[in-house]
């Protein structure tokens, strides 16, 4: 589980110590992606799954799935 602010840190703090659950933070949803392409094994899915409200860093839903694709395509290997 990789968190970015604002709530993520609390998020990750409370599933710390949870048997099988890798826990992160990341500064924001770009960075999160990096990480996520380092720790997922080949194979492998990344999902976005907001757990809170992410005012002020996106101005709606659609922004912040439109940062994350753009955050996968900028973070895929090339072919």
């Amino acid at each position: 589980m990789i968190g970015i602010p604002d709530s993520g840190e609390r998020i990750v703090a409370a599933l710390e110590g949870l048997p099988g659950v890798r826990t992160e933070v990341a500064g924001d949803l770009a960075d999160a992606v990096r990480l996520a392409r380092t720790l997922t094994p080949a194979g492998g899915a990344v999902l976005l799954s907001p757990a809170a409200p992410s005012y002020g860093r996106f101005r709606n839903f659609e922004h912040r799935s439109e940062v994350f694709a753009q955050a996968v395509r900028d973070t895929a290997p090339l072919m």
